[in-house]
């Protein structure tokens, strides 16, 4: 029995050898890069294992880097179309190439892989998604009013949009691939622009529910807790409410200017409740819908301060304001990249 035992320790040890050696050869590197420079997407892998009693646990984590960009809008030689650019207002590149339909306000899917926006290349203005590289147009709304405004919740599930099938504006929630529309507004106002907040709990949106002036309202995605964010009273309206990455709102408002009493559309700033109203803009001519950078640094917005609207970007730290689109066209609706 002593001679047998020591033999079959003896071929457990010799085997754990052979295992232990296999098992160093196919442990792989612990990091790979691989960038692809023609989709501009670098790709990470990374390499990790667990080892118990010889045997590796291999796990593979992958990680996307799109680069940021902002989608915006522009009329072209006979209608709008759908552009892509970098934040620098560079390497512009029309993604709808469709000049005879209207292609406008393209919003970002939270991953940055699909852009919801509004065309009429079916007949009426309807919703569609496409692919960040202008493939793959899918139509999500069918009915013969005028469906518009998409915005997507933070987790990429469902699209909020204003429509007036119901006769007046109000706004609708859907699935992201068009199912379950649904009513969540029910006014003989109307309501528009909605706008999700980044924790999916609020939507903004404007209504002239109260009276003749437009206001800024925020709802739960059902269209309860209705909360007033402008003034109840003020003699101003108040257009294009959008989240900043902070949950924040910035508000375009024709509002009399702190800095001068005049009453040109500019940008501002507030809590989301409507207090700690900031001035973000200032100058004699318009500007109009703030869209913020993922990190909360800059924002673009629109103007018509150049004759032509133009697209701008504003850096809160200084407060400089750079033009990045010189075309001799309408260039409106920036929206940019997650």
């Amino acid at each position: 029995i002593g001679a047998s035992l020591i033999t079959l320790v003896s071929l457990w040890f010799a085997l754990a050898g052979v295992l232990s050696a296999h098992t160093e050869e196919a442990i792989p590197r612990p990091q790979q890069i691989r960038a692809d420079p023609s989709a501009s997407i670098q790709v990470t892998g990374v390499a990790t294992y667990t080892e118990f009693v010889y045997l590796p646990l291999i796990q593979l984590h992958y990680t996307s880097v799109l680069p940021e960009k902002i989608a915006f809008e522009a009329l072209g030689d006979r209608n709008y179309e759908i552009f892509l650019m970098n934040p620098d207002g560079s390497g512009q590149e029309n993604l709808t190439n469709s000049p005879d339909t209207k292609d406008v306000a393209p919003a970002w899917s939270p991953d940055g892989l699909r852009l919801a926006f509004v065309s009429d290349r079916d007949g009426g203005e309807e919703i569609y998604v496409m692919n960040r590289d202008g493939s793959g147009i899918v139509r999500l709304t069918h009915n013969e009013a005028r469906d518009g405004w998409p915005s997507w919740s933070p987790d990429g599930s469902h699209i909020a949009f204003q429509s007036d099938r119901t006769g007046n504006w109000e706004i609708f929630v859907m699935k992201a691939d068009g199912s379950g529309q649904t009513q969540i507004t029910h006014e003989d106002k109307a309501d528009r622009w909605p706008d999700w907040s980044p924790d999916g709990t609020r939507i903004a949106f404007v209504s002239n529910r109260w009276d003749t002036f437009k206001r800024v309202f925020t709802m739960n995605p059902d269209g309860s807790n209705l909360t007033l964010v402008s003034e109840r009273y003020g003699y101003y309206v108040d257009r294009y409410p959008t989240w900043a990455p902070d949950g924040k709102l910035t508000v375009t408002s024709d509002r009399p200017a702190p800095s001068d009493g005049s009453r040109d559309d500019e940008i501002y700033l507030m809590n989301a409740d409507g207090t700690n109203v900031q001035q973000m803009t200032d100058n004699d001519d318009g500007d109009w819908l703030a869209r913020w950078s993922p990190d909360g640094e800059q924002f673009a917005f629109y103007t018509d301060r150049d004759v032509n609207k133009n697209i701008y970007v504003k850096t809160l730290a200084t407060g400089e304001e750079t033009q990045i689109t010189v075309n001799p066209r309408d260039e409106e609706y920036p929206a940019w990249s997650p």
